[in-house]
């Protein structure tokens, strides 16, 4: 067991929670800067949901991140598309961290 008894499931399930929104970060990043322009070719126009979203994310980049992350949708396409509609960073983690926590806490529990 990784944490033992001091930590615990908690311990668990801070690592686990943080090492995903560590990777779902790296997919976001990617989507801003090296794979911007695959993102815009491949990505978008494959998931109809993103155009609206860049219509409306300077309205309320919180409000089209919880959208995004509920459609039915890969989640590195959720990160990258959310990365290339110009969503702020600050806000796609606070949702990503929001979202992931229940589903991490139910895989290492």
């Amino acid at each position: 067991f990784l944490f033992g008894g001091r930590q615990g499931l908690a311990g668990a399930v801070l690592l686990a929670g943080g090492s995903k929104l560590l990777a779902c970060s790296v997919h976001f990043w990617l989507g801003r800067s090296l794979l911007s322009g695959y993102v815009e070719r491949s990505v978008l126009p494959r998931f109809p949901v993103f155009g609206a979203a860049k219509r409306l994310v300077a309205t309320d980049a919180l409000k089209v991140t919880c959208a995004i992350r509920c459609a039915p949708i890969p989640t590195i396409a959720k990160n990258l598309g959310l990365a290339s509609v110009g969503v702020p960073f600050a806000s796609f983690a606070l949702v990503t961290t929001v979202f992931s926590a229940p589903w991490t806490a139910g895989a290492v529990g």
